[in-house]
C-alpha cells in the first residue's frame, strides 16, 4: 500500500491522511474499484494498487474536476477533500 499513498502525496501533496485505501476482492476475477466516503474521510478501494490509482483517478476527475495531462494540471486541491458520490466499477477488459 506504501505505492498508493505516494501516488496520493505526489499529486495531492498533504492530504494523505484525509484518504482511506482499503484493497477488496475482485469482481469474477476482474479489476474493480469505488470510491466512497467513511469516518470524515475519502475512502478508495480496489482489488489492486492499479485498481487504487484508478479509484483516485475517478475522484479527481468526478469530484474535484480535475484534469492532469501531460499538457498541463488545473488541480485545484481545497483544505478538506469533498465527499464524494459513491461509485464502484468493474473493468470489463481481461487483459489491459
Amino acid at each position: 500500500m506504501t505505492a498508493i499513498y505516494q501516488l496520493i502525496e505526489r499529486v495531492l501533496p498533504g492530504k494523505s491522511w484525509q484518504i482511506i485505501c482499503r484493497l477488496c476482492e475482485a469482481d469474477q476475477g476482474r479489476d474493480t474499484y469505488s470510491v466512497g466516503f467513511e469516518d470524515g474521510k475519502l475512502l478508495l478501494c480496489g482489488n489492486n494498487q492499479g485498481s487504487l490509482a484508478a479509484a483516485l483517478g475517478y475522484y479527481l476527475k468526478n469530484t474535484l474536476k480535475a484534469d492532469l495531462s501531460w499538457c498541463g494540471c488545473n488541480l485545484v486541491i481545497p483544505e478538506t477533500l469533498p465527499q464524494p458520490v459513491p461509485y464502484r466499477h468493474c473493468i470489463e477488459q481481461k487483459y489491459r
